[in-house]
């Protein structure tokens, strides 16, 4: 069942996204004939650099479009009337929350991909991409590791954030759904309230890596200084907080997902 439900997340949030993706890719493309002649013509020119400015604020926004698509999916699909029907199938709530969690994923990296492919189109990337070999090579010399594993770290670091903050508001949303009135509001109240817990529980995580693996942390990450070794410990304990917090968020949305009560 939960392909079943799965493959409707997708084509629900493809419904949302997909205009977004063509959007981009148009306007890349757009961007690219207009910069073959915009040193002729200086109307051209304008009107160029106002494409342009709307193509990278497009692209700044794209990410939070995807993030508020599947919140916006969450929401509707299991506490507004749409909820009345989901939850008469026969789906469980870990099949639910799984398939949301799971779309949310694939749109993230459906829309870097659209989002690395409408700018390699829009403008001259080389130099861009030189920019980023070079930053990578030099993060890698200064934690003694490969450029591979730098841009492992990197893409991992980007996905347990963002699912991370899709699974705390997940979490704030089915919070939200105790109180009888305002449910809504609540939801936006209990994601901030999650947000500031999870800066809490960040912090103890950092104390108990100082205090159980070396004491001498702070000391070194004041004088910005920190060893190499000591720079892995930080994003391998990193990590390991983004992964206690996505626990977190899951069990208490399973949970109340489990003891809901649709009014």
């Amino acid at each position: 069942m939960l392909k079943k439900v799965l493959k409707y997340d997708l084509q629900s949030m493809g419904k949302s996204l997909f205009p977004l993706y063509a959007a981009l890719i148009i306007m890349a493309i757009i961007l690219r004939l207009l910069n073959l002649v915009a040193d002729k013509l200086v109307l051209i020119e304008i009107i160029y650099g106002f494409m342009l400015l709307l193509f990278v604020l497009l692209m700044v926004g794209a990410l939070f479009y995807t993030f508020f698509i599947a919140i916006k999916r969450y929401y509707k699909n299991l506490f507004s009337n749409e909820g009345y029907l989901t939850h008469t199938l026969p789906v469980s709530a870990s099949s639910l929350l799984v398939s949301k969690t799971i779309s949310a994923f694939v749109y993230l990296i459906a829309t870097s991909i659209v989002m690395i492919l409408a700018l390699m189109i829009a403008i001259d990337t080389s130099q861009i991409f030189e920019i980023l070999k070079q930053g990578i090579e030099i993060m890698a010399l200064s934690m003694k590791v490969s450029n591979s594993t730098i841009i492992i770290f990197s893409i991992l670091f980007i996905i347990l954030g963002y699912m991370s903050y899709v699974l705390m508001v997940y979490a704030g949303i089915s919070l939200g759904q105790i109180h009888n009135n305002n449910k809504l509001v609540f939801s936006v109240v209990w994601s901030i309230v999650l947000y500031y817990i999870s800066q809490i529980i960040s912090i103890v995580m950092l104390g108990v890596m100082v205090v159980l693996i070396n004491p001498e942390l702070i000391d070194m990450i004041n004088q910005n200084s920190p060893a190499p070794d000591e720079m892995n410990q930080i994003i391998i304990f990193s990590f390991i907080t983004s992964l206690i917090l996505i626990g977190i968020y899951y069990i208490i949305s399973h949970n109340r997902l489990k003891h809901l009560n649709l009014q």
